[in-house]
């Protein structure tokens, strides 16, 4: 009878043995087949803005109309503390237009250029050396 109990218990652990096998196996499988197609990585920032329609020399800021990336129709200059400096409603403008944003009398600090369209909207944190008082 202990002959038997041994038997019975081999088989079992044969079988349980067989089970691990075969788990390992289809976990193996699954796992070669979803490295085959990686999960994405998150977009930290899925949109990049080219600014190149923007040149600040010195506390003076080139817009190139006709580069921007939509058609410009304000453009606003705000402090930190978003308190408006400045703002001209540009639509009337021709597309070709090189306009001269002149912060001379501004002081040194940071400043937010805003760049408004139809559709779409641009802000850009930028520092200013400054001449004003």
């Amino acid at each position: 009878m202990n002959q038997q109990i041994s038997q019975f218990s081999l088989i079992g652990i044969s079988k349980w043995v067989w089970c691990l096998l075969l788990v390992s196996f289809v976990s193996t499988s699954v796992l070669s087949q979803t490295s085959k197609y990686p999960v994405p990585k998150p977009i930290i920032n899925p949109i990049k803005t080219d600014w190149s329609f923007v040149t600040q020399m010195g506390n003076i800021h080139y817009i190139d109309f006709q580069e921007a990336p939509f058609e410009i129709e304000e453009i606003q200059v705000l402090s930190t503390n978003n308190q408006l400096l400045f703002n001209d409603q540009v639509s009337d403008l021709p597309e070709d237009t090189f306009y001269e944003l002149n912060l001379q009398e501004r002081r040194r600090g940071y400043y937010v250029l805003y760049i408004k369209g139809k559709r779409q909207s641009l802000t850009k944190l930028f520092y200013l050396k400054g001449n004003g008082s």
